[in-house]
């Protein structure tokens, strides 16, 4: 958004923007420390006035604005404190000003100075219709974003991030340039606690908790922010600290520390899992190979051609499984993209004796990964019937896969150009393996059914089935869930 606002607004360059995207994350940890809204402004070209190129919005406090700020055009009134700001280059606190929605507010504008020119002005509104005593907390919050004010006036948070420090659920610790803690927020009290820390840590030395605070010691020596994953005494957290600066000297660090033990827990269970079913996934495959290869040792055993051909189909079957079951291991998620498994596995059907192509239309759609192998073998198990028998006396054909889902209905059509099917064939004639394999898959496992048309011109076989549409899907579970729950409460209340 800043980018954007800036190329059409004003003449500050990539280098310049790309300062502001930086300080621009950095102020939302200013604006929830002060509870404060915070809209960044740069000069219109030509100077004709201001724009607002970003807005930051406490997560701590209710914004003083209804509606977005950004990309706002407002006059240069030489007399305000953020047109000052710019003009003086320093920091320049103004009282009482109304703002668009009739708000009164104080505010603060400091500038944000590349090579000690002024290219933007950062002002700090806070609503003061309704004065409230602040407690302990505000005022120390209010202590701590004033050093980071002072340090973004200073040029120092320019090229250091700090989006990821957050007041909400982490834990904050200030220390001053000795290493003694000065504030501790209730999150990081409960941290430490896990940690085994009982005592006040108010004035206690950091290097003296017995823990590991390498994080905030070398934010002590000035270096740059490090996070760091601590495991000690059962718990994880996570630490990350960054320097205080007035002008070039250290006055202290600020922390923050986050408990992430339940996140590492849940990671390892997680990490179990996938180890299993990665154990699973290579017997299932060993299996597999095993059952092909002891069908394809019968299938040269074999001298009669009927059984050959039986044992062959027998052994496609088993591959395709195989690829599909692969493809769906080395996959994530409980949806699978359908066009790009069956592409694959059309790959694996071409026959080498017949120049038979293979089209793949319609709008590619996601399934569920249970319904996946079962719909692959449908598909699979048309396609091989038109290649073998819709091409008689022909070398050549096409055969088209085409497939779409919406909200209401899903159907998958295989459809070739071939003889058609002989006089008298039906669904449920019994004749093909093929066919019996295709209806029980179809009826029994995916809860759909089959529609077939035949002539001259080819045979169509489409499959309507429930939608595979994620969104609906969750939609009607819910639907049924809450027809379930009323049924069940008519039950009891009738009772």
């Amino acid at each position: 958004m800043i980018q954007e606002i800036c190329q059409k607004h004003t003449d500050l360059s990539s280098k310049e923007i790309d300062i502001l995207n930086t300080v621009s994350k950095n102020l939302q940890l200013v604006a929830d420390l002060y509870y404060s809204d915070i809209l960044l402004y740069c000069r219109i070209r030509g100077g004709s006035g201001l724009v607002v190129v970003d807005e930051i919005r406490p997560r701590t406090a209710e914004s003083v604005y209804s509606c977005s700020q950004a990309g706002r055009t407002v006059e240069m009134d030489p007399e305000g404190a953020i047109p000052q700001a710019f003009l003086q280059g320093k920091r320049i606190r103004s009282r009482s000003e109304s703002l668009p929605d009739e708000y009164v507010a104080d505010i603060e504008a400091t500038p944000i100075k590349r090579e000690h020119e002024v290219i933007a002005v950062y002002a700090r509104m806070e609503k003061v219709v309704h004065p409230q005593c602040p407690g302990r907390k505000p005022l120390t919050y209010s202590d701590i974003a004033e050093k980071l004010s002072q340090m973004i006036y200073q040029g120092k948070l320019h090229e250091i991030d700090i989006s990821s420090f957050r007041t909400h659920g982490d834990g904050l610790i200030e220390v001053d340039q000795t290493g003694r803690i000065t504030f501790v927020s209730p999150n990081a009290v409960s941290t430490y606690r896990k940690l085994g820390l009982q005592d006040n840590l108010l004035g206690m030395k950091i290097d003296e908790l017995g823990l590991d605070e390498s994080v905030i010691m070398e934010a002590l020596r000035g270096m740059l922010p490090r996070e760091k994953e601590v495991s000690e005494r059962g718990a994880v957290v996570q630490k990350k600290a960054i320097p205080l600066f007035q002008d070039d000297k250290v006055i202290g660090a600020l922390a923050i520390v986050r408990d992430i033990t339940d996140l590492r827990q849940k990671d390892r269970v997680i990490k179990i899992k996938e180890i299993t079913l990665q154990e699973i996934h290579h017997r299932i495959k060993n299996n597999l190979q095993a059952v092909s290869s002891l069908l394809r040792m019968q299938a040269r055993r074999a001298r009669n051609e009927e059984a050959k051909e039986v044992l062959s189909k027998a052994i496609n079957r088993i591959s395709i499984i195989a690829t599909v079951h692969d493809l769906l291991a080395k996959g994530k998620g409980e949806y699978v993209d359908f066009s790009h498994i069956l592409k694959q596995v059309l790959e694996m059907m071409k026959d080498e004796n017949k120049e038979v192509s293979f089209e793949l239309r319609g709008r590619g759609f996601s399934i569920p990964a249970d319904d996946m192998i079962s719909l692959t073998l449908v598909i699979t198990e048309l396609v091989q019937n038109a290649t073998e028998h819709a091409f008689i006396g022909r070398q050549e054909g096409k055969v088209l896969i085409d497939f779409h889902d919406d909200s209401q209905m899903a159907w998958v059509e295989v459809r070739d150009d071939g003889v058609g099917l002989p006089p008298g064939f039906g669904l449920h004639s019994g004749e093909s393996l093929g066919f019996q394999i295709v209806r029980t898959l179809v009826e029994e496992e995916l809860g759909g059914y089959i529609r077939i048309r035949s002539d001259r011109r080819g045979t169509s076989v489409k499959i309507y089935l429930p939608t595979f549409n994620e969104s609906h899907r969750e939609k009607k579970d819910k639907e049924e869930k809450k027809e379930i729950n009323e049924k069940a409460q008519s039950s009891s209340s009738g009772r």
